[in-house]
């Protein structure tokens, strides 16, 4: 027969306090893409940012680019921390969906000006890049986007991907716009170039996760993907170039949503989070970029992951920002998602 001790003095006090600090963490609800990235999001940053607040983390995923704005019509706001695409952070901004965030807290030294709203800062820097089998086009690879759409010169399969952002913006650029005049983007035209492109396009792919599989399958000829996705197939052994060349480079931000019961926790997660030492430990887990350029700068990245990095200065005298602001002001108006869709489908 077991009998329970009494426990008294020091080791009373310490079980007081142990549970007391076990029964007071705050939950705090923090939403990615979810999969390996949200993941690495978790363990690289969210575990090292919360470490020292006493904070018990929950875990949500997006599902799609309207979740943001769905969330907050419901009027059940428990999410804390949103990691999302900058148009939607720009939409959820401008649609009163989001808090102001508090740079008294949040230090955005290091963080690309352009890229800081009063709701958002970028968490993660990446490009989507025309990716090519190394089998197929040898000593001859493509350079730009009107090599991925010259197939006399380059034959074999192209795959697209299963968004309207990218798409148009290629699609102009191999019908020759200038880089700089990109924006506003002629919808029409962009249009009408894909759909002169449609028979020689192979399939959509439903994800960017199944990109990098087309690239370890070595099914694609040609695609285009953010560039983390293929270090992944990379590291996996797949034989596949890459060019920055015109790539599109956006990033991805983070945001506190409108009726956060824990507004002043998240401002503070968000800020370690952003902060140059804990930013650039994405780096190693995901292959991403991080946002924070002194996270080079400061010698937090190992100098062998800077070649590849997005906001690596020589890879961003090559590539095409995305413009956010426009995507969130003409995405909806424009039927943007529903006129890609109708072309995929026909």
């Amino acid at each position: 027969m077991y009998r329970l001790k009494a426990v008294t003095g020091a080791a009373a006090l310490a079980l007081s306090l142990f549970a007391t600090s076990a029964f007071s963490q705050t939950d705090l609800t923090v939403v990615t893409w979810g999969g390996n990235v949200g993941k690495e999001m978790l363990d690289a940053w969210f575990k090292p940012a919360t470490k020292d607040l006493n904070v018990h983390i929950l875990e949500e995923s997006l599902k799609s680019p309207s979740d943001l704005l769905t969330h907050f019509a419901s009027g059940q706001v428990n999410w804390d921390v949103v990691d999302a695409s900058t148009d939607m952070c720009e939409r959820g901004g401008r649609a009163g969906a989001l808090e102001e965030l508090d740079f008294n807290t949040i230090k955005t030294d290091g963080l690309p000006k352009s890229q800081v709203t009063k709701w958002s800062v970028p968490s993660t820097a990446y490009v989507m890049v025309l990716a090519y089998n190394k089998k197929k086009y040898g000593n001859n690879p493509p350079t730009d986007w009107k090599d991925f759409f010259d197939v006399k010169r380059f034959p074999g399969t192209r795959f697209f991907g299963p968004f309207v952002t990218v798409a148009l913006e290629v699609a102009l650029l191999a019908d020759g716009v200038a880089p700089d005049k990109l924006y506003p983007l002629d919808v029409d035209r962009a249009f009408r170039k894909l759909n002169d492109f449609k028979p020689n396009i192979t399939a959509f792919a439903s994800s960017y996760g199944q990109s990098t599989q087309l690239i370890n399958d070595g099914e694609a000829d040609m695609l285009f993907l953010p560039d983390n996705r293929l270090f992944a197939a990379l590291r996996n052994g797949a034989d596949y170039g890459y060019t920055y060349t015109q790539g599109i480079m956006n990033y991805d931000c983070m945001v506190v949503p409108k009726g956060s019961k824990n507004k002043q926790l998240a401002m503070r997660v968000i800020a370690n989070v952003v902060s140059p030492s804990i930013n650039a430990r994405i780096v190693d887990s995901s292959g991403l970029s991080p946002s924070n350029a002194l996270s080079i700068t400061q010698g937090y990245v190992a100098a062998k992951n800077v070649p590849t990095l997005a906001i690596n200065p020589t890879n961003l005298a090559k590539v095409v920002e995305q413009d956010n602001a426009w995507w969130a002001q003409n995405r909806v108006r424009l039927r943007l998602d529903e006129r890609y869709n109708e072309f995929k489908a026909r």
